[in-house]
């Protein structure tokens, strides 16, 4: 009974994301129409690694930068670094932080990204040039996320999010929203990602590059194998499918691949393409690394320093958590499905 009504709640949960993110979602009209755009070129290696294909899987605090549900699988505080070097030669740093509230069942997260896009070069009414300025782009966000059940999660968070060139600046508000459910070997996610609030750029209001996406997953605990599909609607472009793929040895060594797929795209289109993932596990900490295709054929490198005292790669499912769970403690509450 308490199953079925837990099923049926996530089930609820993910058909209102699905309904409340659908009503924002723009056609490929609406390119080059937003603010914001760094915050659509990912953060984590070892998602991007896997084609940024993670909407379906309990993962660590890498899985909360494409859907916040991700942080209830997370059992111990851990935090994790990343920088990229991207195809046009500026820079994308990340950090995160996650762990448990308390004595709660719910989770927190803080992020930050920043892309420093380099010195562009002014030019005056006569396209003379002046001066060199400065741009750059920053995004904080808060989460939080909550375990329902065995069977699923919920997530959602709130950024800050500045853009400055030289003098002019742009400041404004973008959400997230996510859920996920597990039965077993099979996961199911949805994620709305940066939608509703927007930016002020000197005087006028841009909108945010609000995104919908639908993953599903299946992990396979003993082989240490993970397949995941997702599907995402952006605002600013065409659909895309993402698949991704890892195999784990052990927990000390974790390869990856992935493809992504513009949907309704020409063959030679720049933006479809594999990526390449290493993830390699020396005592409290992981490191990650993810080749990505990225425009015209161009490609980036992806880099990633984990800190996760006490825990492992091992996927939290909740047959495994309960496993985990019921060697500290004679019984197990719904919370402790969600951790190792």
């Amino acid at each position: 009974m308490a199953a079925r009504a837990w099923m049926r709640n996530g089930s609820a949960a993910m058909l209102a994301m699905g309904i409340g993110v659908a009503t924002a979602h723009a056609g490929l009209e609406s390119a080059g129409t937003r603010a914001a755009s760094f915050l659509t070129q990912g953060a984590s290696p070892a998602v991007l690694g896997m084609g940024g294909a993670a909407l379906g899987l309990a993962r660590d605090v890498n899985g909360a930068s494409v859907n916040p549900a991700s942080l209830a699988w997370v059992g111990e505080t851990q935090a994790v670094v990343g920088h990229a070097q991207l195809a046009d030669q500026t820079g994308l740093e990340w950090a995160s932080l996650a762990g448990r509230l308390g004595a709660t069942a719910t989770r927190y997260g803080l992020s930050a990204h920043y892309r420093n896009d380099g010195n562009i070069t002014g030019r005056d009414a006569n396209n003379r040039a002046t001066e060199d300025v400065l741009a750059q782009s920053l995004a904080l966000a808060v989460q939080l996320a909550q375990p329902l059940g065995s069977y699923a999660t919920v997530g959602g968070a709130a950024k800050y999010v500045g853009e400055h060139v030289g003098t002019a600046h742009g400041n404004g508000l973008a959400f997230d929203a996510g859920v996920q459910m597990r039965f077993g070997m099979l996961g199911l996610g949805i994620a709305g990602q940066n939608f509703g609030g927007g930016m002020r750029w000197q005087g006028s209001r841009w909108r945010m590059p609000a995104s919908l996406g639908l993953g599903a997953a299946l992990d396979h605990e003993a082989s240490g194998l993970r397949l995941a599909l997702d599907v995402n609607l952006p605002s600013t472009y065409q659909r895309d499918l993402r698949l991704g793929t890892e195999w784990r040895l052990r927990d000390k060594l974790a390869l990856r691949g992935g493809w992504r797929q513009l949907l309704g795209s020409a063959a030679e289109e720049g933006l479809n393409g594999p990526s390449l993932g290493l993830g390699l596990k020396a005592g409290s900490f992981w490191f990650d690394y993810a080749f990505v295709l990225a425009e015209a054929g161009a490609s980036t490198h992806r880099v990633g320093l984990q800190l996760r005292p006490g825990d492992s790669l091992r996927s939290r499912t909740p047959a495994g958590a309960a496993r985990s769970a019921s060697k500290s403690r004679p019984t197990a509450t719904a919370d402790q499905h969600h951790q190792e």
